[in-house]
């Protein structure tokens, strides 16, 4: 192929393989690891209570941007009747 012969291509492609295994191991090892840590109670519900704030503020920013779309409608259309009806 590139002028190397079956073994240097087997030790390439073993060089290459071998750090990508290792790494996918240290990974999963890893987030296991996190996963399976203790959490506080009061941990636990200080971030619910967090994620729910996050969760209203969000919805509430919806609907802000639902009436914006809204005045933003309603804006180009009257600004379209505006021009039809001076033309």
């Amino acid at each position: 192929m590139f002028g190397l012969g079956l073994l240097e291509m087997a030790l390439f492609v073993g060089a290459m393989l071998i750090p990508i295994v290792l790494g996918v191991v240290l990974g999963t090892r890893a987030v296991r690891a996190y996963e399976n840590r203790g959490y506080d109670s009061r941990e636990v519900r200080a971030l619910n209570e967090r994620i729910e704030r996050l969760e209203r503020t969000i919805e509430d920013m919806g609907t802000e941007m639902e009436r914006l779309a809204e005045q933003q409608r309603f804006t180009t259309r009257l600004l379209t009747e505006k021009g039809e009806g001076g033309g």
